[in-house]
């Protein structure tokens, strides 16, 4: 798993996924190691693709593109920290 999130941000990168790239270089400037960096991108990309963790039903592909970039448009360190926060507490509820 850790390497399949590694390689799907790596090649949002390669693409030029403007969110995803910017997002990067502002993960950076806060100080962030790259590794760190691309971890904190993937827990995006685990919180906003439809179906999963944080995926809705109840949005189109659309949508979701848009929140998944508005995500990466605005995620700090500090953010990140709360979403995996969020992540771990559900994904712990929902192992219960």
């Amino acid at each position: 798993m850790h390497a399949l999130l590694h390689v799907n941000i790596e090649n949002m990168l390669l693409t030029g996924k403007g969110p995803v790239t910017r997002a990067l270089e502002k993960l950076r400037a806060e100080g962030h190691p790259r590794h760190k960096a691309i971890h904190i991108l993937a827990t995006i990309w685990l919180a906003y693709p439809v179906g999963s963790i944080g995926g809705s039903a109840n949005l189109t592909h659309q949508e979701q593109q848009l929140a998944f970039n508005a995500a990466m448009e605005t995620i700090t360190g500090e953010r990140w920290l709360q979403l995996h926060k969020l992540l771990r507490n559900k994904l712990k509820k929902d192992l219960q």
